[in-house]
């Protein structure tokens, strides 16, 4: 389908799904511009209104894979040793050494991974600090980040309530240097998934009630328009109640547009585990089907942003940066759910395919339509990485090749643009030791 063609499907979407809603809830839509941040250590009382699920009070326990791969120990031949000091010296890299860290501490109970190239904070970062600390057992750096997300990127007021500050590329693919201000789905899941993770392993009856956060979340994700008697001022739930998928920004007034890359389907699979709500499970049913139909057939690429049916939107119809962390959603759905799902074997052998005729682990570019025609030839290790990713649930030759780029890669990386390659590195480490676990 032709780019004008796929502009206009999206943007007559775009006007039905809004007319639609402005009928059912008799209130103007429009988008949201940014609010004041105040510092808040209560995430605040959602209360469900009649025909919504019953109020939570507990989180069920998770169960995952019996075991979990190790590629560097069973694909590459390293020894368990040079794997956990590798992890150690990556997460000293990111979160500690003064001259690398992309930690901030904020006074004694507070810190923010900081974006250092474009000196922000992004609820992106702030949710994968949360799930690395997690994962690796570090509880005073997950305390901190959780604690300065809710102070200063919480929103206190309003019908964005309970909300989270970020920023989104705005949808201009020649200055993705200026992204927009905005509450982005991705962050607040991650936030929600490294929650409960934290419960289970640390239980909640500490200083920070891991359960009573995650549980907030979960609600405000699918009840925001419940708890406002509608959608006010634009503000929408994260999840689309027909489709079950995550709205590119839950401020659009109801556009029918989402991003491959905010899909987490393994996510709403534990999070039917742990809640024993069906919303969940069919949520994760539904992302899967959505995410098959997205890759390109020839070179496995997937879209920036997208509508419902998986056409490729304005300013969203190239693979670039942001579409990167696709590949670790597929990868985690394989590893916890899915490890026999030929779909997602397929897929990464098709990606794979592709990166192969692309040149060595330092020259293919980072940016391309999604037919494979590259746009920017620059190199970037955050690509490198999540290939690298991806490369365990595929089955061709050359899979072992992206893995060891992943761990040939020197430590530390340096200069203004280290967060996104740092942190999308220290996630492929994450899975391909078998330290992504779900408990």
């Amino acid at each position: 389908m032709s780019n004008s063609l796929a502009t206009a499907r999206g943007f007559s979407r775009w006007i039905s799904g809004a007319a639609q809603r402005a009928a059912r809830y008799g209130t103007v839509l429009a988008l949201l511009g940014g609010t004041a941040c105040s510092s808040t250590d209560k995430l605040g009382d959602y209360e469900p209104n009649d025909g919504q699920p019953p109020p939570l009070t507990k989180l069920n326990p998770l169960s995952g894979p019996s075991s979990y791969p190790n590629a560097f120990v069973e694909d590459l031949g390293l020894t368990q040793a040079e794997v956990n000091s590798r992890l150690e010296d990556a997460f000293r890299y990111l979160f500690v050494d003064p001259e690398t860290r992309i930690l901030k501490e904020r006074g004694t109970d507070q810190a923010a991974i900081e974006d250092t190239l474009h000196e922000d904070i992004r609820t992106e970062g702030m949710g994968f600090g949360m799930m690395i600390a997690v994962q690796l057992s570090h509880r005073t750096e997950f305390d901190k980040l959780w604690a300065y997300s809710k102070a200063l990127l919480r929103k206190p007021s309003g019908p964005v309530t309970g909300y989270f500050t970020s920023f989104c590329h705005g949808g201009d693919r020649e200055m993705p240097q200026f992204p927009d201000v905005c509450l982005d789905p991705f962050g607040l899941q991650q936030f929600t998934m490294a929650l409960i993770f934290a419960h289970e392993r640390w239980g909640s009856s500490g200083r920070v009630d891991y359960e009573a956060d995650a549980i907030e979340l979960l609600r405000l994700m699918r009840e925001k328009e419940t708890t406002n008697g509608g959608i006010k001022d634009g503000v929408t739930n994260t999840f689309d109640a027909t489709s079950l998928l995550v709205y590119d920004r839950p401020t659009n007034g109801g556009a029918q547009v989402t991003r491959p890359s905010i899909e987490i389907p393994a996510f709403y699979q534990l999070w039917q585990q742990a809640t024993g709500d069906e919303f969940w499970g069919n949520a994760a049913q539904k992302a899967r089907e959505y995410l098959r139909q997205c890759e390109n057939a020839k070179t496995g690429l997937m879209p920036v942003r997208s509508d419902f049916e998986c056409e490729p939107v304005m300013g969203g119809d190239y693979f670039d940066s942001e579409a990167y962390r696709t590949h670790l959603n597929f990868t985690l759905d394989w590893i916890w759910f899915g490890q026999e799902d030929d779909f997602i074997r397929r897929h990464a052998n098709r990606l794979l395919d592709f990166f192969v005729t692309q040149g060595g682990p330092d020259e293919y570019p980072r940016t391309y339509t999604l037919d494979g025609v590259p746009q920017d030839k620059k190199f970037d290790q955050a690509l490198m990485a999540m290939n690298g990713a991806i490369a365990l649930p595929s089955s061709v030759q050359e899979r072992t090749q992206f893995m060891q780029e992943v761990w040939d890669l020197t430590l530390p990386l340096t200069g203004d643009n280290r967060y996104y390659p740092g942190i999308l590195h220290m996630m492929a480490l994450l899975v391909l030791s078998g330290n992504y676990q779900v408990r």
